[in-house]
This record gives structure tokens, C-alpha cells and sequence, in this order.
């Protein structure tokens, strides 16, 4: 369906017309697209010229001036479907049909990304992976790897993995399984 636009109001109500690549005048001269009668339209009111994929509306230095959108037009407007604009005593709304989208969707390969050429230094001493161990009596108990812990009870052993249940009342417990650290 090509662009068009629908007379609402005026002597032009109730028509439609359709634009095409070739300017569309709006004025009281007899050589416009629309002719007006009635006296607030300018001998040259207004125009719609196309503009690649997208229609313009142009005042033409009318009198009276034309309004789009309920804003007096004081640069060319773009129009956009659904807009309404008034020429002299008439409105009219402009259609446009949907842009078509080519539903392809189009995946660019992603970058690889070079390795880096030094290793990343050690942050802290992390104990070795193991999968986890289920202790004794924690059957519904969840096993999480643990980094160093140290504190005067374990005296700066590591713990391998830490145990957690949830006791009656919303109570937890924890069981650890601790190793000495490694010698350095």
C-alpha cells in the first residue's frame, strides 16, 4: 500500500489521495494537487515532497500557516505515519505503510581474542579441586570448595570443603574437612 493522505475534516473530508515521487501541492491556484475554495488556504499553501523512503511537509510562505500535530510548522516535518496537519479550514492524516524488514537475521563471526602472553600471577594460595566429599551424618548437607581460612582453632589449616545444614528452627551447621598447608 502506498503512502497516502485522508481528508478528516474540510471540504476535502472523507477522500483520500495517494503520493508518489512527484511533489503534492496543496494551495487555491488550479495547478495544485488540492484546489481549496475557501479563502484561508494561500494561492500556494503548502507541499509534500518525497525525500528517499520518507515524505516532507512543507509550508510554502502561507498566510495563515500550516499546523501539524497541533504545532505551527515552521521548518520542513518529516512526516511520520498517523500525523494530522491543517491547511486552511481542512485536516488531513497522513498513512504510511509499514517499512519492509527483511526477517534474515544476519550473525557477523565473533573476533577471537588472542591468548594472553604472560600467565596471570597468583592472587592467594587456593587448595587443590577435588569433588566434593559427603560427610558423615550431612546426607541433605550441600559441599562448597573453600579457599584459606585460618583462625586460632584450625591454626592456619586449609579447609578443602565446607558442609552447611539447615537444622530444625532455621538453625545452620557447619562441618569442615581441613588439610595442613602446603610447606613453601
Amino acid at each position: 500500500m502506498p503512502a497516502q493522505i485522508i481528508g478528516l475534516r474540510g471540504e476535502q473530508a472523507h477522500k483520500s489521495y495517494t503520493l508518489g515521487d512527484t511533489p503534492f501541492t496543496f494551495g487555491r491556484n488550479p495547478d495544485n494537487s488540492i484546489v481549496f475554495a475557501g479563502g484561508r488556504a494561500s494561492r500556494r499553501h503548502a507541499e509534500i515532497r518525497r525525500a528517499g523512503a520518507d515524505y516532507l511537509l512543507s509550508d510554502l510562505g502561507s498566510s495563515n500557516g500550516t499546523v501539524v500535530n497541533g504545532q505551527r510548522l515552521t521548518a520542513p516535518h518529516r512526516l511520520q505515519h498517523g500525523d494530522t496537519f491543517e491547511i486552511g479550514d481542512d485536516v488531513f492524516r497522513f498513512d504510511a505503510p509499514a517499512p519492509a524488514v527483511d526477517k534474515t537475521l544476519m550473525v557477523a563471526p565473533a573476533a577471537l581474542s588472542a591468548p594472553p602472553t604472560e600467565p596471570a600471577p597468583p592472587s592467594a594460595y587456593q587448595p587443590p579441586v577435588a569433588a566434593p566429599v559427603a560427610l558423615p551424618g550431612a546426607s541433605s548437607s550441600l559441599s562448597i570448595p573453600m579457599r584459606r581460612y585460618s583462625d586460632r582453632r584450625r591454626r592456619g589449616r586449609v579447609c578443602q570443603y565446607r558442609s552447611q545444614r539447615v537444622l530444625p528452627g532455621g538453625r545452620s551447621a557447619t562441618t569442615c574437612v581441613c588439610v595442613a598447608p602446603p610447606s613453601t
